[in-house]
């Protein structure tokens, strides 16, 4: 998906950010811009964030909610770190 021209998984995926350097707040505006406009396509109810960041609170704090959606953390309880880090890191919820 573009957004402003750019291939979304350039800037919104963890591996942009560990590779451009940015801080996670820097990250989380970019991962805010990507899920606005999933919410603009889709109209979900819901976004379940899993993946690595997930299982990091800070990062996971780090994404703002400009979408009017609820936005929750996928819980891996059972599932170990390097499982969850090979996951998708969205899953979107419609009713």
């Amino acid at each position: 998906m573009e957004i402003n021209g750019e291939d979304a998984e350039k800037f919104a995926s963890s591996v942009a950010r560990e590779r451009n350097k940015w801080s996670w707040e820097d990250w989380g505006r970019n991962v805010d811009r990507y899920l606005t406009k999933l919410e603009y396509m889709l109209a979900p109810d819901l976004f379940i964030i899993g993946g690595g960041v997930s299982a990091d609170p800070e990062s996971f704090s780090a994404i703002s909610n400009s979408a009017e959606c609820k936005i929750v953390r996928r819980r891996w309880a059972t599932m170990p770190a390097s499982s969850a880090r090979r996951s998708s890191p969205c899953l979107v919820s419609r009713h």
